[in-house]
């Protein structure tokens, strides 16, 4: 009786797990993409609720409006403006989303890494809307967006 195995049964177990990772490997991409949407939207209901947030804060005459992108927004660094919180009536004035950043009402490690671009409206149908970027990390939702409404309502208007 020998006592290991001859290089045949090695090579043969090597071609059997190869076998299984190839299988394997494209449904954890597709997780991985499915747990970065899931992260995106998260991340635009909590920008949502920021805005909503601010706006109470600033005693509703504040319009919260811009773009951050989920690539870049842990680079940036933010000043706090408390001047914009005055709520003046009547002011009619707009202010970035990067006050949400600044003052302390959204985290950037909520954003950071996420291939999603987000978008604040000032009016319109949507308070928050976010869009796949056009990167591997987001898969099958490349291209793809979801809209969360002033109700916070989320829609997809896409079918999986």
């Amino acid at each position: 009786m020998s006592k290991g195995f001859t290089l045949m049964e090695i090579l043969a177990v090597m071609l059997v797990i190869a076998v299984i990772a190839s299988f394997a490997l494209p449904a954890l991409r597709s997780v991985r993409a499915e747990v970065y949407y899931h992260r995106s939207k998260t991340a635009g209901v909590k920008l949502a609720e920021a805005i909503r947030s601010y706006y109470h804060d600033s005693k509703g005459f504040l319009p919260v409006i811009g773009t951050i992108s989920g690539d870049t927004v842990a680079n940036q660094s933010y000043t706090c403006d408390r001047s914009k919180l005055a709520g003046i009536p009547g002011q009619g004035t707009t202010v970035s989303m990067d006050q949400l950043f600044a003052c302390g009402y959204l985290s950037t490690k909520d954003f950071a890494g996420l291939p999603y671009t987000f978008t604040a409206s000032g009016s319109g149908n949507f308070l928050v809307q976010g869009v796949g970027q056009d990167s591997e990390k987001a898969g099958r939702y490349r291209t793809r967006t979801f809209t969360i409404a002033r109700d916070m309502k989320i829609t997809e208007p896409f079918a999986d």
